[in-house]
């Protein structure tokens, strides 16, 4: 079992700074996704804890013990890489026995563990393949196998799925979340894919630009990110952004949006937002919706909408800024509609000048 610790982890390339001062806990047993875009720091990230990329400062430790400077092999991880990494030349039952001849595991043992795997992963057919005969899903199946054979307490993968088609990509999501379940270890799984990591983290930490935005389960950064990047990046298509004005008055805090018919009070305590401070609404397409002509806070005209079943996706230029709403087939509106719109104010986000998230009432900042 395994505990993973970053602390004031930081790698440097020159004067270009990969991943900043990052603190993370990675706790025993969890499937922990990081996620960002490209250029992030996330693989960075994760090769420093391979060791296969040296940190420039701050230390990582397993279960308290201090494997910084320990080379890869001393350390207790398997990786599965985006682009397999098999041998070409072998056959999927050399593949898979390849890291547990170097380990020296006497023949027995190697047998055992192959069929085990193969059976688990549903590659005993292809076990006298070579990598070329099989398709990208086996592959795939065949690095996880190469990585699940050694019984490691800490699994790294770098977008693994990156090179499966979409269908395979979801049923692939499926397998790894059972194996994580079957096999009881500690993963830590890197993707630019925020679908991806909703539907498989039990906690996701965002990075961008090398410096760590939030740590959380998916439903805390989906309905509590803590800046307009977290908010922006996680969530399809993606939240609504309008720009506005806070109110304060008599201990309550309203938002006047631009261009929107009548203010929206939002339950956040008024020392966070002052009277006039400019704000931004963030609002999630399946929080707006269609009102009758002239009950809707926000008027416009729909410039786009796309099918998706069993749901629609509505681009609404409210006046030089648009909106998307996700509603259902039932109601079709057309392009060049005049409609109107409302959204519920308290499952909105209010974000300050700095980009932070403004917290309810209740809630620590």
């Amino acid at each position: 079992m395994a505990e993973v610790v970053l602390d004031s982890l930081t790698r440097r390339f020159g004067d270009t700074v990969a991943v900043d001062n990052l603190n993370l806990v990675v706790r025993d047993r969890e499937f922990l996704v990081l996620v960002g875009p490209s250029g992030c720091g996330k693989s960075t990230t994760l090769r420093m804890i391979g060791g296969l990329e040296p940190a420039t400062s701050g230390s990582i430790a397993f279960d308290g013990l201090d494997v910084s400077h320990l080379p890869t092999e001393k350390r207790d991880i398997a990786m599965v890489f985006q682009s397999y990494a098999l041998y070409p030349h072998m056959s999927v039952r050399a593949n898979l026995e390849f890291p547990l001849k170097n380990m020296g595991f006497p023949r027995a043992e190697i047998e055992s563990r192959v069929r085990g795997v193969a059976d688990r992963l549903s590659i005993a057919d292809y076990l006298d393949r070579r990598p070329r005969q099989l398709s990208g899903g086996q592959r795939q199946r065949v690095a996880l196998g190469r990585a699940i054979v050694r019984d490691t307490g800490v699994f790294l993968l770098d977008e693994p799925l990156s090179n499966l088609d979409a269908q395979l990509r979801v049923s692939m999501r499926a397998e790894l979340k059972r194996l994580h379940a079957q096999l009881a270890r500690t993963f830590i799984f890197v993707t630019h894919d925020q679908a991806e990591a909703m539907t498989m983290a039990d906690r996701i930490a965002v990075l961008s630009g090398g410096v760590l935005q939030q740590v959380g389960t998916p439903d805390d950064i989906y309905t509590r990110p803590a800046n307009r990047f977290v908010a922006e990046f996680m969530g399809s298509p993606a939240i609504n952004l309008l720009p506005g004005k806070a109110v304060t008055e008599q201990g309550r805090v309203e938002v006047r949006i631009d261009g929107a018919r009548r203010a929206a009070q939002f339950a956040v305590e008024p020392a966070a937002a002052h009277n006039g401070a400019e704000v931004t609404v963030g609002i999630r397409s399946e929080h707006l919706s269609f009102v009758p002509s002239g009950a809707g806070s926000l008027s416009g005209v729909v410039s786009m909408v796309e099918l998706l079943h069993p749901e629609l996706f509505v681009t609404v230029d409210l006046g030089g800024l648009s909106v998307v709403v996700r509603t259902s087939t039932q109601r079709r509106p057309e392009i060049g509609e005049a409609v109107d719109l409302d959204f519920d104010a308290t499952r909105s986000h209010l974000f300050d000048a700095n980009s932070r998230r403004i917290p309810t009432t209740g809630e620590s900042a």
